[in-house]
């Protein structure tokens, strides 16, 4: 697997190097992305989320050219299975209390907004915080859908 970053802690980008031995020592070969994914998204520079709801399974990558990409199945589908829905262009959500946190990633396709991983602190009945994530999908301002991340 291929990480990136100077600084501890490394962050893993859901890439891997791909080596053949020519018979005296091993060559790199290529570099590519998840085997497990459908050809069709198998291109990407890093994997951003990987969210896994009751009835979905999403994946957020940075593309190359730094744009996201969301794509999406049913949570019974295998991620070897073409996407369900892939919208290209998402945003980055910002914390409203402090901008250099991430709250998640937003994506519009079609008149629906999906916000995958928004965050929310709870209150559990001993009084302590809880965290929660969530994929929120809207339509037309109204909210149509909110599963907590599994």
């Amino acid at each position: 697997p291929i990480s990136e970053g100077d600084m501890a802690p490394r962050e893993m980008t859901d890439r891997y190097l791909l080596y053949h031995f020519d018979g005296k020592r091993f060559v790199k070969k290529v570099e590519v992305g998840h085997h497990g994914l459908h050809p069709s998204l198998q291109r990407y520079k890093r994997l951003l989320s990987f969210f896994r709801t009751e009835d979905y399974v999403i994946r957020v990558d940075k593309m190359e050219n730094g744009c996201l990409r969301y794509a999406s199945w049913k949570s019974n589908a295998d991620l070897s299975d073409k996407p369900e829905l892939v919208i290209m262009g998402g945003s980055v959500l910002k914390d409203n209390n402090d901008d250099s946190i991430e709250n998640g990633y937003l994506f519009k396709n079609e008149g629906v907004e999906y916000v995958v991983g928004y965050r929310e602190t709870h209150h559990d009945s001993e009084g302590y915080d809880t965290y929660h994530e969530y994929l929120i999908v809207y339509k037309a301002g109204k909210q149509i859908l909110k599963q907590e991340r599994l």
